[in-house]
């Protein structure tokens, strides 16, 4: 799917401020939620949920975290 980001742009360009603030807003939604929904499947995973506890504790115990 290809997105037309020059299109996006010029919309952008023409809507009062608010209103391209609240395109912002949703698009760091849309953005966000992906992010959560790809850490939350990593983590569905045994092993990467381990290796990210171990990090955690790694840095809270102020150790070099690999």
């Amino acid at each position: 799917m290809s997105v037309d980001v020059e299109k996006i742009v010029e919309l952008l360009k023409d809507m009062p401020e608010e209103q391209a603030q609240e395109v912002l807003d949703f698009a760091e939604f849309v953005y966000a939620r992906h992010c959560l929904d790809e850490t939350a499947y990593l983590l569905k995973d045994p092993a990467n949920r381990q290796r990210l506890l171990e990090a955690v504790a790694n840095i809270r115990a102020g150790k070099h975290v690999e």
